[in-house]
């Protein structure tokens, strides 16, 4: 690998831990500073198609942990996040303020379907602006539920009576006004302790700006992040944490450039005294998403375009999303794409690879379908492998339908696809026993799922086996 090459990686990965620096050259030498830094410290490990994905909106979830000692810092009450007084660089702007404090919550993705609290309960909790946006944070009691009183006789619920609370993120221009707001994410219930963290849209590899988020906890809790995911050369998951500055409870700052639709990846932890509590912020899809340019190497023939091919773009954001990185660092290779023969006419599975560097080789099975014009897509599986083997010598073996069976799949079919040299496919039982055998042309085999499949073993010309292996599951990213 050529030294700007490597630079250029090493950069990358130390920007998913470093804040943002406006100046290029500035930027450039800070994170391959960084990043060497780490490595020399620790160890050296290291889209959606805009026409075929489902528009959702990720919904937090935040895991408290306590430790065993907590030492002598107490937790700060459950009330602290949700009723101290507004914080923010706009909490002084109480006209602003009372007027998004008084805005619905049923204009956003998710609708009416949201738990909308009584106007006198709802508390502004952060009102704050970045470069490019306004974000406010307001909070309320659970309107199915028993309303606090109002002990003070101020004309509101005392929230801090609750154990848990409705929440709600509200976004609009810089500068805008109250009316100008809209909700963000879907309002939801949350414990009264449990932080709260919003995350702007994405923005891609080479923008002129990154995107933007802000974690609100109780006065005195010290915030963390986690910008992205990253694989191991076995295969595994891993991601690392470091703290951020937090004034009175709250972080915020640049996220970075992510090329996908939405950004799965960043984390944040929040500890107090000898609770943490980790979680994902709301976030949005970008609503005018391109997907990133990538290149396909490929180790046979292409078959003819077809409107499953879009799959592929769909897989590649699914896995930017999750690792919250650059799609040009990767390594993108086709290992086959093929047609499967379906009740509506057929569907296109392209079994891909994935690697940057030294990590572990992601691998998943993209199916694509046109259901009278409209194209789906999905997967047949997915999985991580050590980087160890080369994409050319490895043995995939995909179940492209239901392991219950087949009444309600898309298909109903077994790809297996194998080194060139591979000469038969044997399909096996739970107990290792022989089901079917079946020749592999050019490695690959693709004929309806035999009853009882556990693996399939694959054996090269010479009679040896090559590898024993399961249909792939799928990928647990841990959300």
């Amino acid at each position: 690998m050529e030294e700007t090459e490597l630079r250029e990686r090493l950069g990358f990965i130390a920007t998913r831990t470093s804040p943002p620096l406006h100046d290029p050259e500035e930027l450039t030498a800070a994170v391959v500073e960084r990043h060497l830094a780490r490595r020399r410290r620790e160890r050296a490990l290291g889209a959606v198609a805009a026409a075929v994905a489902v528009i959702v909106v990720a919904v937090p979830v935040v895991v408290s942990r306590t430790g065993q000692d907590s030492g002598p810092a107490a937790p700060a009450p459950s009330s602290a996040v949700y009723t101290t007084p507004t914080r923010g660089n706009l909490s002084d702007e109480a006209f602003f303020v009372d007027g998004v404090r008084r805005l619905p919550w049923t204009d956003g993705p998710a609708g009416a379907d949201v738990p909308e609290p009584p106007l006198d309960t709802r508390h502004v909790v952060f009102a704050g602006e970045s470069p490019r946006a306004r974000w406010v944070l307001v909070a309320g009691a659970d309107p199915r539920a028993p309303l606090p009183p109002d002990d003070d006789g101020d004309g509101r619920r005392d929230l801090d009576r609750l154990d848990s609370v409705a929440i709600a993120w509200f976004t609009g221009p810089r500068d805008a006004a109250a009316e100008d707001m809209r909700v963000y994410g879907e309002p939801r219930m949350v414990d009264a302790d449990e932080p709260a963290a919003v995350l702007a849209h994405t923005e891609p590899y080479r923008s002129s700006r990154v995107s933007h988020w802000i974690v609100v906890g109780a006065p005195g809790d010290q915030v963390e992040d986690s910008w992205s995911r990253q694989f191991t050369p076995d295969g595994e998951i891993f991601r690392e944490f470091g703290p951020i500055d937090t004034v009175d409870g709250v972080a915020s700052g640049g996220a970075g450039q992510v090329d996908a639709s939405i950004n799965r990846a960043l984390r944040y932890r929040v500890v107090r005294g000898g609770t943490e509590f980790t979680g994902l912020p709301e976030t949005e899809p970008r609503p005018d998403f391109v997907p990133p340019r990538v290149d396909l190497a490929r180790l046979r023939p292409a078959p003819p375009p077809a409107p499953g091919d879009a799959a592929v773009a769909s897989a590649i954001d699914t896995l930017i999303s999750h690792l919250g990185v650059w799609a040009e660092i990767f390594d993108f290779t086709v290992l086959w794409a093929g047609d499967l023969p379906t009740a509506s006419g057929g569907a296109r599975v392209t079994v891909l690879a994935a690697q940057y560097d030294d990590w572990g080789v992601y691998l998943t099975g993209a199916l694509g379908r046109d259901n009278a014009g409209q194209v789906s897509a999905g997967t047949c599986g997915s999985e991580i492998r050590p980087s160890d083997t080369p994409v050319d010598e490895m043995v995939v073996v995909l179940r492209c339908g239901s392991a219950d069976g087949a009444e309600n799949a898309p298909t109903d079919n077994l790809v297996v696809v194998a080194p060139a040299g591979a000469t038969t496919a044997r399909a096996l039982d739970d107990r290792g026993e022989p089901i079917a055998s079946y020749p592999l042309v050019d490695g690959v085999a693709v004929v309806p799922i035999p009853a009882d499949l556990a693996s399939v073993a694959v054996i090269g010309a010479d009679g040896e086996m090559i590898d024993d292996r399961a249909p792939m599951g799928q990928v647990d990213w841990g959300d």
